[in-house]
Parts: C-alpha cells; structure tokens; sequence
C-alpha cells in the first residue's frame, strides 16, 4: 500500500467520489476484496484473517495514511479510514472472525464515530446501524452508538439515538 502519488493539498475534510484519485479507489477496492476473499473462505485461514484485521487496524490509527509519510490529502485520508472501518465492520459479522477481533482493535474501530470528518461518523452510524438492526453483529457492538453522544452536529446525535432506539425495540 505505498502512496505513489502526489499528494494534492487540499484541506476539505471530505471530496466527491469523482475527485477521488485512481490510487485510493485502488485501496479502497483492495481492501473490499481481501475481506470478500475472507469471508468466502470463512474459517480457513485463519492467519490471514488477523494481518487483515491488523491491517485495517492500522490504517485506523494512522489516520488512513498506512505509511504516515503526508502523501495523500485529508479527504482520501478519510475514505480510507471509513473503508477500513466498515470492512472491520464486515468481517465481525462473520462468526468465524467476530472472535478475532482484539479489545484495542474494538475500541478504535468504535471512535470512529466520532471521527474529526462528518461523513466518515455519518456513513459509519449507517453501516453499523444496518447490520446490527439485521442481527448479524454481537450486540457488544451496539454500545458503539452510545460513543456518538458527543457528537457537535445536534442532527446526527438525534439521529445516532433513533438508531439506538430502533434497535432496542
């Protein structure tokens, strides 16, 4: 995953997906298909399993710059981050890997709610409140809900609580 590009410096938290350079679309497509490929392969690999956890883990904590050298812009930053998330989100859906998951992997997977770009908080509430409102997540996972009451844009927070409140009845 080494940023071949030049980073363009834009300081806009968020782009459409036509701005969107053809190396992040790249990432973005490779990480939907290392956990597509895992869970068609359920518990075969194990091993597998846990660098891709490790891997999406990391590009979490690094702020989506897996290689933390500052090429690549704010905006694709983001998108990594959400991507990376939700494919965390993915394979915790999948019994075989729900238990892979370490504790320090949850919590950062979990502030991602209240991550610094509204669409990142906005499209992770979603993903996360579609599978758990389908029972496919451990309901550990619906605590993570509870983390966007902080939340400074007043829509999401009641919009975060009807999510809540959907779930539980």
């Amino acid at each position: 995953m080494q940023d071949r590009g030049e980073c363009s410096q834009s300081n806009e938290s968020w782009c459409d997906d036509h701005l969107v350079s053809s190396e992040t679309q790249t990432k973005v497509q490779a990480l939907k298909m290392m956990v597509n490929w895992l869970v068609g392969i359920k518990a075969g690999d194990m091993n597998s399993a846990k660098s891709t956890l490790r891997l999406m883990h990391t590009m979490i904590t690094h702020d989506g710059d897996l290689m933390e050298k500052g090429q690549i812009n704010k905006a694709e930053m983001a998108r990594l981050r959400l991507q990376a998330g939700c494919c965390m989100l993915k394979l915790a859906q999948e019994p075989a890997f729900s238990d892979l998951l370490l504790l320090d992997q949850f919590q950062d997977l979990a502030l991602l709610i209240n991550d610094r770009c509204f669409n990142v908080r906005a499209k992770f509430a979603q993903k996360l409140h579609k599978a758990l409102i389908q029972l496919r997540l451990p309901l550990q996972y619906m605590s993570i809900l509870c983390l966007a009451a902080n939340d400074p844009v007043k829509e999401r927070r009641q919009q975060v609580k009807t999510y809540l409140v959907n779930n539980i009845y």
